[in-house]
């Protein structure tokens, strides 16, 4: 609590203003003045501030779902980047694939050209 705070409110209780247990006679009908001053200004700050507190909490509000979705944006663009990524690594892998599908029906054509004429060449020789 602000230390003006605790003044006025020692103020408001009289402490200041006690000597012993009684009020010095000089300062009864100040203290009364005071007394009256002190909680008008405590009511008017009870009032200011409980304005503020109404504005302020919305405002709070309001700022912490902002940071929110932003942390939230850039999941999803982290996300989204990743998967990207996954994308353009799976076309190319779609491509590579294609391309040793190819080669193999073309070595499996060659392969088989081979073994005919490796068994027309056994033909001839047992001829």
């Amino acid at each position: 609590m602000l230390w003006w705070i605790k003044i006025i409110k020692a103020l408001h209780q009289n402490f200041l203003f006690q000597r012993g247990n009684r009020l010095t006679r000089g300062f009864r009908g100040k203290v009364a003045v005071v007394k009256l001053r002190v909680h008008v200004f405590i009511s008017a700050f009870k009032v200011v501030a409980s304005v503020v507190v109404r504005q302020v909490r919305p405002l709070l509000v309001v700022t912490e779902n902002e940071e929110k979705l932003s942390q939230k944006e850039q999941e999803l663009k982290q996300v989204s980047d990743r998967y990207e990524k996954l994308r353009l690594d799976h076309d190319e892998l779609g491509r590579q694939h294609a391309q040793v599908t190819e080669e193999k029906t073309v070595l499996a054509e060659q392969l088989r050209a081979e073994a005919e004429l490796s068994a027309e060449a056994e033909e001839v020789e047992f001829v």
